[in-house]
C-alpha cells in the first residue's frame, strides 16, 4: 500500500545513517579492544537534544580502578502484563523485562578469578601492542 511503512521499522529503528543526506560522510572510530564502531562526533541536533552529551568521542567512561569489567547478569523474562494480555502464548510477542545486573567484579577482583584470566591475559597482550604502535607516531605531542 503506498504511504505505508514496511512491516517493522519504526521511526526508532531507522538508523542515523538512513536519516542523512545523499553523499554525506561520517567518521567512525573503531575501539581496538572491541571493535565496536563509533561516531567521531555527534550531530549538533544530538547536541540540542541531550545538552550533557559531549559534542566528540570520549574513551573515559570505564575508569579501570572501579568500573565493572565483569558483569553476572539475570534474565528477566517477559513482562507479566504484556502476558495476561496476549491472544498467544509465545515467546515473541510480549517485551522482554532485560537483563539486571546481579554483581559486577572491577579488574583485580576479575584477575583473581581463574576463569577470566585468559580474558585479562589477551587484553594486556593487545594494549601493548597498541601502546608500541602509537608509541612509533611521528607527530608532535
Amino acid at each position: 500500500m503506498p504511504g505505508r511503512k514496511p512491516r517493522g521499522i519504526t521511526e526508532k529503528r531507522v538508523t542515523r545513517a538512513a536519516r542523512l543526506p545523499a553523499k554525506q560522510e561520517l567518521t567512525y572510530i573503531v575501539c581496538p579492544l572491541c571493535g565496536r564502531s563509533r561516531i567521531l562526533e555527534l550531530s549538533d541536533s544530538t547536541i540540542e537534544r541531550k545538552p550533557e552529551k559531549s559534542k566528540r568521542l570520549r574513551w573515559d567512561f570505564f575508569d579501570p580502578n572501579i568500573s565493572g569489567f565483569v558483569q553476572i547478569r539475570t534474565g528477566g523474562g517477559k513482562v507479566a502484563s504484556d502476558l495476561e494480555t496476549m491472544k498467544f502464548r509465545g515467546r515473541g510477542s510480549a517485551r522482554g523485562a532485560g537483563f539486571r545486573l546481579k554483581r559486577a567484579l572491577n579488574l583485580e577482583e576479575a584477575s583473581k578469578n581463574r576463569r577470566l584470566r585468559d580474558q585479562i591475559e589477551a587484553i594486556r597482550r593487545q594494549i601493548k601492542r597498541l601502546q608500541i604502535v602509537i608509541e612509533n607516531f611521528d607527530y608532535p605531542r
